[in-house]
Formats: structure tokens, sequence, C-alpha cells
């Protein structure tokens, strides 16, 4: 701002010389003050324009500092993490030699296991054929054995044959590698009870040594392979004798057997069950 010289002048009754002289030189420039003042302001609002700009600019700058003091944070956690991988590492490298030992060890012992189970699979093939032969040889011997089934037995009841009349049996089987040689089928009768007593009779040519009820008849198979789809036996009601009259639950079976070696049985069929009334 200006210096007014008046004020100037009151400042006190003695003036030096030097004092005079600045007085002289101060009112020559005072008005060149005067215009230092306007450029003064102006530059002080520049200043002030200035100072806002820096204001933002140090925002700016702040902002890129945190950035930067992140990136550092993350550096330093980036740092750390590499040396304790490195701490971790040379320790593990170390110890990578044994493992990679004990590793061939494992493979050699897995190489040797295979070549075992190799040689086991193959005993245990030679084994299975042994098996697949003796299996053939065996159905082959059953092919050759002699062997009769009976798949089905059933009755005709009030069959008449002459004066008797009675029942008619048939009998369904088939027998095997006994071609020539005479058998017997028979029918054996009991009652259907828990006991499952044998019935008796004295009708000749229907009994046993010990006078059970029973019918039969000889056939000899002509072929390796014979089937017979209905082999019948009659037996009549006379020479059922069940010692009173009532209605009676019976039961019977067949069986074929050898002519020659009657205890020898090769087949029996399940129980064929009857009423009789008497």
């Amino acid at each position: 701002m200006p210096i007014n010289i008046d004020d100037f002048d009151k400042s006190g009754p003695t003036i030096s010389p030097e004092l005079q002289g600045l007085r002289k030189q101060l009112r020559e420039k005072n008005g060149q003050l005067q215009s230092a003042t306007e450029e003064q302001a102006r530059l002080q609002q520049l200043v002030t324009d200035t100072e806002g700009r820096l204001g933002s600019l140090k925002s700016e700058l702040d902002q890129q500092s945190n950035k930067v003091r992140g990136w550092k944070i993350g550096a330093g956690v980036l740092a750390g993490a590499l040396v304790l991988c490195l701490v971790l590492f040379i320790p593990a490298q170390q110890q990578v030699e044994p493992l990679k030992q004990q590793v061939a060890q494992l493979q050699q012992q897995v190489a040797q296991l295979q070549q075992e189970g190799q040689q086991q699979q193959q005993q245990v093939k030679q084994q299975r054929d042994q098996v697949e032969q003796q299996r053939q040889q065996v159905e082959q011997l059953r092919k050759l054995e002699p062997r009769a089934e009976i798949e089905k037995i059933w009755t005709d009841h009030n069959v008449t044959r002459g004066e008797d009349k009675g029942m008619l049996i048939h009998t369904k089987f088939k027998i095997s590698n006994l071609q020539g040689v005479r058998f017997q089928a028979i029918a054996c009768f009991f009652q259907d009870n828990a006991a499952e007593e044998p019935l008796k009779t004295s009708a000749d040519g229907f009994q046993t040594s010990d006078q059970h009820l029973c019918v039969w008849d000889y056939f000899t198979p002509e072929y390796q392979f014979s089937g017979y789809d209905d082999l019948t036996l009659f037996l009549p009601y006379r020479a059922i004798n069940l010692g009173g009259s009532g209605k009676w639950e019976l039961k019977y079976y067949v069986t074929i057997r050898r002519a020659d070696q009657p205890s020898q049985e090769l087949a029996q069929s399940d129980w064929e069950r009857f009423q009789l009334t008497q």
C-alpha cells in the first residue's frame, strides 16, 4: 500500500538529512507505489487461485500417495510371502532327494508285484482250464452213467379191466445208458397220515413178501436214451383191504429199479394222493 508522506512528516520534530532525502524519493515514487499496489492485488488474487489449484493437486497427490502406500504394503506382504516360500522351499528341497529314492523303491516294488500278479493270473488260468477239463470229463461220465428220472405220475379212477374195476396209474419217465437191461416200475401204497403206514393186502400178485400192497410191471429199454410217455399200472380195488368201511385218505409213489437188483432204486416219484370209499 502507498505510504502517506504527511504521516511520515509527523513522525518527529528532528529529521536527519538521510531521512529528508528518503522523503523526497518517497514522494517521487508515491505514484509508482499506487500502481504497484494494484498490481500486488492482482497478483494476490492470482496467488489465491494458484493456492486453490495447489490444494486440488495436493488432494490428488494424497490419493496417489495412499495408493502407493497400499502398493508398498502389498509389496511388503508379497516380499514376506516370497521369503516364507524360500524358507519353506529350501528344507523341502533338501527332502526331495530321499523322497525320490523312496518313490523309485516303491516303483520297483510295484513292478515286482505286478509281475507276481501276472504269474498268479497265469496259474489261476491254468487251474481254471484244468477244472473245466475235469468238468467236461465229469459231464461225459454223467452222460454215460445209468440213470432214470420220473417226470410225473397221475391216476385214472374207476377204470375197468376185464371183470375188475380199479385205478390206472400213469408214469412218464426217461432212462439212459441202460439199454437191454430189464427194469421194474412199482407203485407202493400207504395211508396218508403222520405215520404213513403201508397198506397190506392178501391179494395174490399185488403184494410184497411182507404183504405190503403194490403193483408193478417190467420193461426193457431198447436205446441208450429211452423215454416212456405213459407206462401204466392197473390196481383193482379188490386188492385194497382197509379193514372197514368209510372214506380213506391214501397215497402212493412210483419207483424205478433194476429187476435183478431190486434194492437199487434209480428214481422215485413224488406222492400221489387220492381218496377211497369202501
